[in-house]
Order: C-alpha cells, then sequence, then structure tokens
C-alpha cells in the first residue's frame, strides 16, 4: 500500500478534528478492544510522559523531546494537530516517520482498523505505539489529542503526567466551567506517577491535587527558573536556573514559552534523578536547537510575515504579547477561525495592535466568512474579507505597509497559507 493508498482511507475515517463531535462518543474501551488484539504495544512503552492541558502542550511535548534527545537517549514524540502532513505527529530524536513505515504499520493493523471503526486520531496514536515499540525508544512523550480523562493517549500508564496552564477552550465537550475542565485534564493522573504543574488558577490547583492525592501520585510545582534573569527579545529568550550562572537560550518569541520551559525543566529535574544522561549542560544545548513550526515564527522578513497558530483567548492574547511587546509593531491579520471557538473574545483581544483580512479554510470545521464579517460588524473592526486563505494573503500583502503580516486563528488556516506561500517548515 502506497503513501497516496492509506492518505484516502485515513481521511475516511471518522475524524473529530474535522467533524463536529459529542462528548458522549469519547469511550476508551473501543479502542482498548482493539490494543488488546495487537498485544497492548501501550504497555510495552518505555517511561512515558502523557501531557494535557489547554496551551502550550505540544511546544511542551517538542521541547522536552528536544532536549531527551540532547541527553543521548532515543525519545519518541506523539503530537497533533499537524500543518502539511500526518507524518509531522510521530516522530523518534525529532526525524518524522518515515513515509515506508507508516504505510507499512497501517497496512498490516487495516483489517482491525475496520472492524473495531477507529477514528482517525485513534489510528495514529496506534501507529504511534505500534512504531515507538519497534524502534525501542527510551523515553516516549505524547501530547494529549482533546481533554485528558478519555483520550486515546490515555491508555498508557505515564510515570510523569504535565499539565499546561488551563483555560477555556472546547468547552462544549469539556465543560463550562475551568473547575469542570481540570477534572477532564487530571483524567491523565495515574496512580505511582509525579504529576508536574504551574500557573494554575487556586480552583484548578485543587482539583489536580485531589486528583494526584487519590492516586497517590506526587504533584510538582516548584519552578526552577530565577525569573528575574529571563530577557525577551525578537530573536527568542534567555534565562537563568536557580544556582546556575551559565545562561540558557531558547529559540521561541514569547514569555509563554519560557512557561512552557518552567514545565520542561521540572520534568528533566525529576528524570535526572534515576537518568544519569540527562545533564543541564545537554539541556542547554537541546533548548538552543528548538524549532517549533507556527509558533509566532517569523518565515519572511522582506516583507515580514509571521505564522501563528493561535486559535483561543489564551494563545492569542500570547501572541499579542509578542507583537505589541517584542517585536513593537502594528499587525496585519489574515484571521479565520473554527466555528466552535471563542470568536469574539479572540477578535477583541487582537484587535488593539492591527486590522483584519477575514477569511475561511477549506475545512468543514471552519466557520463562515459571513459569520466572522458579522463580528467584525458587532466589533466595530476595520477589516475586509475574502473567501479563501490565498486571496486574503495576496490582498494583504497589496495593502500592507510598515505592518507585520500575521497569518493566525487555526491550524487549517496556517497549513493552507504555507502551501499557498510555498513555505516548507524545516524537518
Amino acid at each position: 500500500m502506497n503513501y497516496w493508498e492509506v492518505n484516502k482511507i485515513l481521511y475516511s475515517l471518522i475524524n473529530y478534528e474535522r467533524d463536529k463531535a459529542k462528548y458522549q462518543e469519547f469511550k476508551l474501551e473501543k479502542f482498548k478492544n482493539f490494543l488488546k488484539e495487537i498485544s497492548h504495544p501501550e504497555e510495552k512503552l518505555s517511561n512515558v510522559i502523557l501531557i494535557a492541558g489547554t496551551k502550550g502542550k505540544g511546544s511542551t511535548a517538542t521541547m522536552l523531546s528536544n532536549c531527551l534527545t540532547a541527553c543521548g537517549i532515543k525519545t519518541g514524540l506523539f503530537t497533533s494537530p499537524h500543518l502539511l502532513s500526518w507524518r509531522e505527529r510521530i516522530r523518534i530524536n525529532n526525524q518524522m516517520i518515515p513515509t515506508r513505515e507508516f504505510c507499512e504499520i497501517f497496512s498490516n493493523i487495516l483489517p482491525l482498523i475496520k472492524e473495531h471503526k477507529l477514528t482517525f486520531f485513534e489510528t495514529l496514536t496506534a501507529i504511534a505505539f505500534l512504531y515507538f515499540l519497534r524502534e525501542k525508544t527510551e523515553w516516549t512523550v505524547l501530547e494529549v489529542g482533546l481533554g485528558g480523562r478519555l483520550d486515546a493517549t490515555n491508555v498508557v500508564s505515564p510515570r510523569i503526567a504535565i499539565i499546561t496552564r488551563i483555560g477555556f477552550d472546547h468547552t462544549e465537550l469539556l465543560g463550562e466551567t475551568l473547575t469542570a475542565i481540570a477534572r477532564e485534564k487530571a483524567g491523565i493522573i495515574h496512580p505511582n506517577s509525579t504529576v508536574v504543574t504551574f500557573h494554575q488558577t487556586p480552583e484548578v490547583l485543587a482539583v489536580i491535587k485531589k486528583q494526584a492525592k487519590e492516586n497517590e501520585s506526587k504533584v510538582v510545582t516548584e519552578n526552577l527558573i530565577d525569573r528575574s534573569s529571563i530577557r525577551l527579545n525578537k530573536f527568542g529568550s534567555s534565562f537563568k536556573m536557580k544556582g546556575e550562572e551559565i545562561p540558557f537560550f531558547l529559540p521561541l518569541l514569547g514569555a509563554h514559552q519560557v512557561e512552557n520551559v518552567e514545565l520542561v525543566l521540572a520534568a528533566l529535574s525529576e528524570i535526572k534523578r534515576e537518568e544519569k544522561r540527562v545533564s543541564w549542560e545537554k539541556v542547554r544545548e537541546g533548548l538552543k536547537r528548538v524549532y517549533i513550526p507556527a509558533r509566532c515564527e517569523l518565515i519572511s522578513s522582506q516583507p515580514p510575515i509571521m505564522i501563528d497558530c493561535a486559535h483561543n483567548p489564551d494563545s492569542a492574547f500570547a501572541l499579542k504579547e509578542v507583537i505589541e511587546k517584542i517585536l513593537r509593531k502594528r499587525a496585519l491579520f489574515v484571521f479565520g477561525v473554527a466555528r466552535d471557538k471563542k470568536v469574539e473574545e479572540m477578535l477583541e483581544i487582537l484587535s488593539p495592535v492591527g486590522r483584519y483580512f477575514f477569511t475561511q479554510a477549506r475545512h468543514p470545521r471552519a466557520l463562515p466568512i459571513e459569520v466572522l464579517a458579522s463580528y467584525g460588524k458587532k466589533l466595530n473592526l476595520k477589516f475586509s474579507a475574502k473567501k479563501n486563505v490565498a486571496q486574503a494573503i495576496k490582498t494583504a500583502l497589496a495593502n500592507q505597509g510598515k505592518e507585520i503580516l500575521v497569518i493566525t486563528g487555526s491550524f487549517y488556516v496556517v497549513g493552507e497559507a504555507l502551501r499557498f506561500l510555498k513555505h516548507h517548515p524545516a524537518q
């Protein structure tokens, strides 16, 4: 079976990233029955780290994987969603799964995928498990797809659970309050594990600590970074660990990425107790080489173009802070969003630093351009509306003055922009 045959079947599967889901549709029993038939690869994975949260879990997962790899540890990484290819989601030592291996594993389990009616995400999760097991990864970093408690990744028994800052997202599925959302995210805490979490509201932290106590799990909330040492600029950030004189450098823009690094360093500090290959010197090298596409990423200087996958109010605020306080520019936003997002709140957050070219991705969950325009009129925003991403970018570039062009709102808009601009993220 070749790439195109696999691609056609893969995208024919039930896909909750594409189609609207109801919370009652999320159940793990079917996936567990499937895993039983392929001899439970998830139980044989070494040293699993599971990451949930609203903001920054993909960046946290990638940075942690990078650091472990730099320490000479063979590390599997599973993230979602992807920008251009589903191969981006499954990596070992920062290298995407080869097409040949993906197609081979997929072909081998296809009859069972059909029999158990696996979803798109469950299928990719299973392929990741089998690939990591086949390649004998020493540590495995998994990013939760949605929520935590009922996510397909949560069939593992993680040694470490990391919970990034929890905010409001997917409220129609996870609950309308932070407490309800936190209960779902805290579902990744398993018996006798270690939980790393920072920057939570008191009610969220209470939920996490309660879940940890019930599972006899250790909670780590101690930050290892000397916050007075943090320096932010247009190249990234630098900081020192408490008690360390040599600074760390992170080539990612924004204070929110330093927040993610705090979680990474705390998790590594726990790993370092047993894993002698982990050293701060090697971690420093790992962070220096981190690359995460479409996270406040400057893809062009002439004209200045940035892409960012901000898709909720928290990430929109982080983007605004980068534009306003680090780049110190006005923005020209090419903005499109999924229909289940807090659109009005996102627009209000970003509007003080720029003007809009609204657009709509070619995706079933994309908010129709007419609805987005109605939000613009309601908020008295300065905007233009173009029916597709390519048109929006062309028009924005033609109208760009000294502003930075910022393409944002969803992974789907950014992915289409990358194809139109023929920019391929470094692999």
